[in-house]
């Protein structure tokens, strides 16, 4: 535990996790079944995403490979002057729910099972429950905190 580490990728917010079995948060992330056994390690944000540092990805029941499919091309790739400025006032409005601490405090939850190549999306990736995610496409400073384990029972019942 502990230590510092540039990351990227999907988060979400700690109030979302927080008091959750292993098991639990498998499902709410939207990660197969048993993909969460070996454990997950658990980072907080040293500091809170740019505009330019993090993309829009709506909620965990749709898996990355079907963002395009589900909320459309343009998601992050505003092709006028309409779809550019309704682009920020939803990155901002996403921004507004994050904090240094407390329930909006940005975590990441990795696998200790990193994804296979050997394995279907949609297999790996099937709908979660349906929380908040954001994705991060630049490296920010992240802490690691701790290791959620003891699957299916183990608890993420860490400080904030």
């Amino acid at each position: 535990m502990g230590g510092f580490f540039k990351l990227k990728g999907y988060f979400t917010t700690v109030g979302w996790v927080k008091g959750h079995s292993i098991k639990n948060i498998e499902s709410l992330l939207g990660l197969h079944n048993g993909r969460l056994i070996q454990g997950a390690k658990v980072f907080y944000a040293l500091r809170l995403p740019t505009l330019s540092e993090f993309e829009l990805r709506g909620f965990s029941q749709v898996a990355d490979h079907r963002t395009n499919e589900e909320y459309g091309v343009n998601l992050n790739n505003p092709q006028n002057k309409y779809e550019k400025d309704a682009y920020l006032v939803k990155k901002k409005l996403a921004m507004s729910c994050w904090s240094m601490s407390g329930k909006d405090r940005i975590v990441k939850i990795w696998p200790v099972t990193q994804h296979s190549n050997f394995i279907d999306n949609s297999l790996q990736y099937p709908p979660g429950q349906g929380i908040p995610q954001w994705k991060l496409i630049e490296e920010i400073p992240f802490m690691e905190v701790g290791t959620i384990s003891n699957y299916p029972t183990g608890r993420f019942d860490l400080n904030w």
